[in-house]
């Protein structure tokens, strides 16, 4: 049996720009009443996998791999 865990965050970022849309501009939501800045999902998938591998949280074998990768492996 596996374990999966899920985590649905509202989190703060210091003023910067993660993340923009097919025009340049900054993508943005209105959230509480406020504009704020919308991160995608692949913006914090790929800063997770770059955080674990920085850290060595996971060995090597258990890491995803990107497309610049695959070359490596064939």
């Amino acid at each position: 049996m596996s374990l999966f865990l899920e985590f649905h965050l509202i989190q703060n970022f210091a003023p910067s720009n993660l993340n923009r849309d097919d025009t340049g501009a900054p993508k943005d939501a209105l959230f509480g009443g406020h504009r704020r800045a919308r991160v995608s999902s692949q913006c914090f998938k790929r800063a997770m996998r770059l955080a674990v591998g920085t850290h060595e949280l996971l060995p090597a074998e258990h890491r995803a791999c990107g497309p610049s990768e695959f070359a490596t492996f064939c």
